[in-house]
């Protein structure tokens, strides 16, 4: 069976001009995709996520969310959606339970 980053990369080598998400006014190409997902996952891995780790997504409904998670995928890692508008509290109770190793889209409050 073929994983779902690997049809992703197969899309995006098949035809990577064509769009992959729309959102809003807002479009990204198949290989404008796999190729931010892939700087994402360099960045995640060199800051230790790793194969079978959970990663917080706390982005908006939005390309960046795709990426996020196309990165997540591209490591084995397991992207976990939470609401960005959530209260602060209620974040850093879902983070710390969640125990993930690198968390998007949330901004140090301290």
């Amino acid at each position: 069976m073929i994983s779902f980053i690997q049809r992703l990369e197969d899309l995006a080598a098949e035809d990577g001009r064509a769009t992959a998400i729309t959102c809003g006014a807002e479009s990204i190409s198949r290989s404008e995709l796999m190729e931010c997902g892939y700087n994402l996952a360099v960045y995640l891995h060199e800051h230790g996520t790793r194969e079978g780790d959970m990663v917080t997504v706390a982005v908006p409904n939005s390309i960046d969310f795709f990426i996020a998670y196309v990165a997540a995928w591209r490591l084995g890692a397991t992207p976990q959606p939470i609401s960005s508008r959530l209260p602060q509290r209620e974040l850093e109770a879902i983070i710390e339970l969640a125990n993930s190793s690198a968390i998007i889209g949330v901004e140090d409050q301290a």
